[in-house]
């Protein structure tokens, strides 16, 4: 919808923009004709919005952020086992979000003592923005009191419907978290020393020297391949993490 017209300003003889719905005002228009303008332009605004929103997100999609599992299941039957922390999502992800002009947010959209809900919302710049929710009961696992059976199951539902409505999830670990058929073209050499890096980066004792090793580990990796370039990438963010 076209929302500019061009008349000439009558001082200047100079063309100049007026909306189409000022330009009605001017010309007398019935109030049924401006709301229906108005609403013409809140449709093409709210398109425009949910354009650039697609765009945004697949830009974001581009920058193939790859999740770490670092938390270690203590008990239960997935004792043993690794997950995603809430902590590692935010951190990885918000860079590459305001980027592109991004940003997530939850809120408890419902809060009972048998049952919570949370919904996290992804919103763009330009106004547009979708949400996923999800439910659970507390989780009153061994030695929890009430208030932490309910921030237990908050922070649950907050990591799943981050990676819900981002479309992110963590990779089964192999070869310090690469996934085989991305290794598949990779040489014994490469993986070894990729490997190498890794660990590495995992025993620097300060910052500045992890900092220092990353440089040299990240030019190794991508010359490999980028997903590998990738995942060094997250390896250095996991443990300058441990730092702060």
């Amino acid at each position: 919808m076209t929302t500019t017209l061009t008349k000439l300003d009558p001082d200047f003889a100079q063309p100049v923009e007026t909306s189409i719905i000022q330009y009605a005002i001017e010309r007398g228009a019935g109030i049924d004709t401006i709301e229906r303008l108005i609403a013409l332009k809140e449709r093409e605004d709210e398109n425009q919005a949910r354009r650039a929103f697609n765009v945004a997100f697949a830009d974001f999609k581009a920058e193939s952020l790859t999740l770490i599992r670092t938390k270690e299941v203590k008990d239960g039957p997935l004792k043993g086992k690794k997950h995603v922390e809430l902590g590692g999502i935010v951190k990885l992800v918000t860079p590459a979000l305001s980027k592109h002009g991004l940003s997530i947010s939850w809120k408890l959209t419902k809060d009972s003592p048998e049952w919570m809900e949370v919904t996290c919302v992804l919103r763009h710049i330009a106004g547009h923005s979708e949400a996923v929710s999800m439910g659970g009961a507390p989780d009153t696992g061994p030695g929890r009191n009430a208030i932490q059976a309910r921030g237990s199951a908050k922070t649950y539902l907050e990591r799943y419907t981050a990676t819900a409505i981002l479309g992110l999830a963590p990779e089964d670990e192999d070869n310090d978290g690469v996934t085989p058929a991305e290794t598949e073209h990779w040489t014994q050499e490469q993986t070894a020393k990729l490997k190498d890096w890794a660990d590495a980066l995992k025993a620097c004792p300060d910052p500045a020297r992890l900092k220092n090793e990353f440089a040299s580990a990240l030019t190794y990796a991508k010359s490999v391949s980028p997903k590998a370039g990738s995942r060094m990438t997250a390896i250095f963010n996991e443990c300058l993490a441990r730092f702060k």
